[in-house]
């Protein structure tokens, strides 16, 4: 059901925002407002349906997620609470799965949070550990060893006796 109690289509959010025109205007005046008090002077007009059809989608995704968590709480899915969305948008983190606490979990809606600055420095600690390839001392292109090079061939050519 849409977020008014109609049927929901398969066209998604945008066939929702365009069957309650004036929340969808509302809410695409308030991107325009948004982009403009960022800086941006220049942008296709289709960014602002995007960016619509995007926070509808992930808002549905986020209420739905919270409705189900106050199901759960023995509740009807209309008394959402603010903890129920807290929940829903993974703020409050449950087991670390990580023993050294370096992954940052990924939210129930599927967006990952920022990158965690101690895994980063582990992951490129251990990429830069590792030797680049001598390049060879001939005159021209400097390229690694032909044996590491990409452009050694690929194939073989069978003889014609065969």
């Amino acid at each position: 059901r849409g977020t008014c109690g109609c049927e929901g289509s398969v066209r998604g959010a945008m066939a929702e925002s365009e069957h309650h025109g004036e929340h969808a205007d509302a809410l695409k005046e308030r991107v325009e407002v948004i982009i403009k008090q960022m800086g941006v002077k220049d942008y296709e007009p289709r960014v602002i349906n995007q960016i619509v059809e995007f926070v509808l989608l992930h808002t549905r995704s986020v209420l739905g997620t919270a409705g189900e968590y106050a199901i759960h709480a023995g509740r009807s899915p209309e008394q959402i609470t603010e903890a129920d969305i807290t929940v829903a948008l993974g703020k409050v983190q449950g087991p670390q799965i990580d023993p050294l606490g370096l992954m940052e979990p990924i939210s129930p809606s599927g967006f990952p949070s920022k990158p965690n600055f101690e895994l980063l420095q582990t992951i490129g600690k251990s990429l830069n550990a590792v030797p680049l390839p001598e390049l060879t001392k001939k005159a021209g292109l400097s390229l690694p060893m032909e044996d590491k090079c990409l452009t050694a061939q690929n194939y073989e050519i069978p003889d014609a006796t065969d």
